[in-house]
């Protein structure tokens, strides 16, 4: 790949990078506030302003290297009736935001196809939308891992209260392992497969809506 087509890659991936980390952690903070938790109304994050979420370190990695972080949502679960059941609807709310965008990115990708093609707004906004398919796809599937501080931790310890115990005696280790994953490059094969099989879905759930809902207008 030559220097140009990597910058070309990394503009066409940053709308779709500040679109998935804004809405994901808008998700959480939504989220937690409908449960009964006024923590994420008080520190500012419902909010759809990327700059309440970003974490610029975090983002800059993500764009350049697709592995970082954004600015963590606060939460308080004692406010929720069900404080197990509530931590876990708020730690999937992030990434099934992301895979909605997906979704509706395809959507997009596929509109500009069939009405734009072969104009330059066509190209641009048939590129920026598959970019934000795939970001927000592998956004999805990364955040679903099982391991600390990522939102599948929380879906899994609610889950299985033993396993929850294992993370809080041993929070270090559990970032160490985090760290080991993404640096080593040893989880990219499972986690590229994982990412090809859900894009696959999506792209199928995406032909289904617009098989049903294009002939209402055409």
């Amino acid at each position: 790949m030559n220097l140009t087509h990597e910058i070309q890659s990394i503009v066409y991936a940053i709308p779709g990078t500040i679109l998935g980390i804004t809405l994901h952690e808008f998700a959480h903070a939504v989220t937690s506030y409908a449960l009964g938790d006024p923590t994420p109304r008080y520190d500012g994050r419902l909010s759809l302003n990327p700059l309440r979420h970003f974490e610029w370190k975090g983002t800059l990695c993500l764009i350049l290297f697709h592995f970082g972080w954004a600015k963590p949502v606060m939460i308080n679960p004692r406010y929720y009736k069900n404080p197990r059941v509530g931590s876990m609807l708020v730690a999937a709310a992030g990434p099934l935001t992301n895979l909605i965008l997906s979704f509706l990115s395809l959507v997009i990708y596929t509109l500009s196809l069939l009405f734009l093609q072969g104009t330059e707004a066509g190209y641009m906004i048939g590129t920026f939308s598959q970019y934000s398919a795939f970001i927000n796809v592998g956004l999805f599937v990364f955040n679903l891992i099982p391991i600390p501080p990522l939102d599948g931790h929380h879906i899994l310890g609610g889950l299985f209260p033993p396993i929850r115990k294992l993370y809080s005696r041993f929070p270090q280790a559990m970032t160490v392992i985090l760290l080991l994953i993404v640096f080593t490059g040893v989880a990219n094969g499972p986690l590229a497969y994982i990412d090809a099989l859900v894009i696959q879905k999506v792209w199928y759930l995406a032909a289904m809506f617009l098989n049903q809902v294009l002939p209402l207008f055409l």
